[in-house]
């Protein structure tokens, strides 16, 4: 059985619990989330990976250098040609603050295992992970209130 020991880490929680943070900072910029990076070669900062890239960063403090084609989130949230992944990201968020449920919100994203502790724990990570990026969409002065 092949075993992930990052299978219930958030990105966030993986950089933060990095054991060699000096090596980690110096590689991350040279790293690639970017969804549509081979389209120009630039990460693109709005697209769902580029999202989470960023999350994660913010939520391991990291001072975030890499050269996004889209930098800035809000000019990116007022241009209806570019916002479709943010838009998504913020009404997941909205949907998931709405839900009664929590664990039936994040199950009907997909198939979960049958073992209960196991499906529990990638639920959890799910939670914490869209947590990351509420949390800096809400940096950027973004509205991802209900």
């Amino acid at each position: 059985k092949l075993l992930n020991p990052y299978q219930f880490k958030t990105k966030g929680e993986m950089i933060v619990d990095c054991q060699n943070q000096t090596l980690l900072k110096k590689a991350a910029v040279d790293t690639v989330s970017c969804g549509k990076w081979k389209r120009s070669g630039t990460q693109c900062g709005r697209c769902v990976p580029c999202l989470i890239r960023r999350a994660s960063f913010n939520t391991a403090t990291y001072n975030d250098t890499t050269p996004y084609q889209f930098p800035i989130l809000n000019d990116v949230i007022k241009n209806p040609n570019n916002r479709d992944d943010l838009m998504s990201m913020i009404v997941a968020i909205q949907s998931l603050e709405n839900a009664s449920n929590k664990n039936i919100w994040v199950a009907r994203s997909g198939s979960l295992p049958l073992e209960k502790t196991e499906r529990q724990s990638i639920i959890d990570t799910v939670l914490r992970g869209m947590g990351e990026v509420k949390n800096y969409l809400q940096t950027q002065n973004l509205d991802v209130t209900v």
